[in-house]
């Protein structure tokens, strides 16, 4: 099964946003809204592009408010969406 690690997440944050040197992921983030961090709510659909492209997997828009809110939730719902494809 692929595993979706923190420093995944801080990849396609990354590239969600262009490599923007106002984004600091290089501190404790599980924990901070993604608003915190720099990332509005278009800023969030972006990084769920890129991890849909890197992964082959669905990250519906209708629930990213609850599911992307902070790293944490979105790491394990990732792990959630990656273990469903296992499954399937």
């Amino acid at each position: 099964m692929t595993q979706f690690t923190l420093a995944d997440l801080k990849e396609c944050m990354l590239l969600a946003v262009g490599y923007d040197d106002s984004v600091d992921l290089d501190r404790e983030i599980l924990d901070e809204p993604m608003g915190e961090l720099g990332f509005d709510s278009l800023a969030v659909m972006n990084v769920a592009r890129e991890i849909e492209r890197k992964y082959g997997i669905t990250v519906p828009d209708d629930s990213l408010d609850e599911t992307m809110a902070t790293p944490r939730k979105t790491l394990a719902y990732v792990e959630g969406l990656l273990s469903e494809e296992v499954s399937a």
